[in-house]
């Protein structure tokens, strides 16, 4: 594939992320309310395939704003003085998938396993950060030792990991059917 089909296939890519973002994250759409958020799935696949710094940022942007939507528009949001420490969970994510791009492909199941590793880790260890600063930053726990808290939140962290898996899984069935066409493509035109 040459230069300017992979800059086309990234530009369709973050589109896609971009409008899948949205959908799942600021309520625009009511019908959109019942999946549940693509965001940590997004910022891993954006690590992944795109793996510019400025595409996280482009991205950390949009999530900041479909978020200011929610608040202004509906009322409710999630902003208290542990908001930020979010985009240090969402960066751990993008970080660890552009390491995992640059070192494996999906080519083989074994690299793809390994992938799969490193979407686990880095969604544990964004669901860590996030609801760590949410106890020790948003003032709504003082009351609330950290054991207590803990065992609150530990409820949550199967779906926590469990959505922006499903969400990687089809991307990965998508990956495979991309490379598939092209190599359809390929042989036809030879």
């Amino acid at each position: 594939m040459n230069n300017f089909m992979i800059q086309r296939s990234k530009l369709w890519l973050a589109a896609a992320l971009a409008i899948l973002m949205i959908i799942t994250r600021s309520n625009f759409f009511d019908w959109a309310t019942v999946l549940p958020s693509a965001s940590l799935a997004i910022f891993f696949l954006v690590g992944f395939y795109l793996r510019s710094y400025l595409s996280f940022i482009a991205f950390a942007a949009l999530a900041y704003a479909c978020d200011y939507w929610v608040l202004i528009v509906g009322g409710e949001g999630c902003f208290t003085s542990a908001y930020g420490f979010i985009f240090a969970g969402y960066f751990l994510l993008w970080r660890s998938a552009k390491w995992a791009g640059e070192q494996y492909g999906l080519g083989q199941l074994s690299d793809g396993i390994k992938v799969l590793v490193v979407a686990l880790l880095s969604i544990s260890g964004a669901f860590l950060i996030s609801n760590g600063s949410f106890y020790a930053f948003s003032g709504n726990f003082s009351d609330l030792s950290l054991i207590d808290y803990s065992a609150r939140v530990v409820g949550y962290y199967f779906t926590y990991l469990t959505d922006p898996l499903i969400y990687l899984g089809l991307a990965a069935l998508f990956h495979r059917l991309a490379n598939r066409i092209q190599s359809t493509a390929l042989e036809i035109s030879e």
